[in-house]
């Protein structure tokens, strides 16, 4: 059945002694060798999408707001739709944040919210 939680008796082995974890060093090393193959595959991706980015700014298209259309698209059409509904009962709360630059500067982000 184990040891009770919070017991700060070590376990014993059949001998009756302080049993001791055994480490085996070629699973251990085997395990951190493919972490760091990921990492090394994560920098490269990362490496990769970072010049997207800057081929993307340099056409002359706006980081941020692509990254926001990346994002919609993960999503349902019904989240999507949600989302949609709550920006504008948000923007609706805030009164006169429509016809303010910041507001006006959204109405395109929102008359695009159909996109898949």
């Amino acid at each position: 059945m184990g040891r009770p939680m919070g017991s700060r008796n070590k376990p014993k082995d059949d001998n009756g002694e302080s049993a001791r974890n055994t480490v085996s060093g070629d699973d251990l090393l085997g395990y951190i060798k493919r972490i760091e193959e990921c990492n090394q595959e994560q920098s490269l991706i990362s490496a990769d999408r970072s010049q997207v980015f800057k081929e993307l700014k340099q056409a002359g298209y706006n980081r941020d707001v692509v990254r926001g259309i990346i994002a919609r698209r993960k999503f349902t059409l019904e989240e999507r739709e949600l989302h949609d509904m709550l920006m504008a009962e948000y923007t609706s709360a805030l009164g006169d944040f429509a016809t303010s630059p910041l507001g006006q500067a959204m109405a395109p982000h929102q008359a695009g919210a159909g996109l898949e």
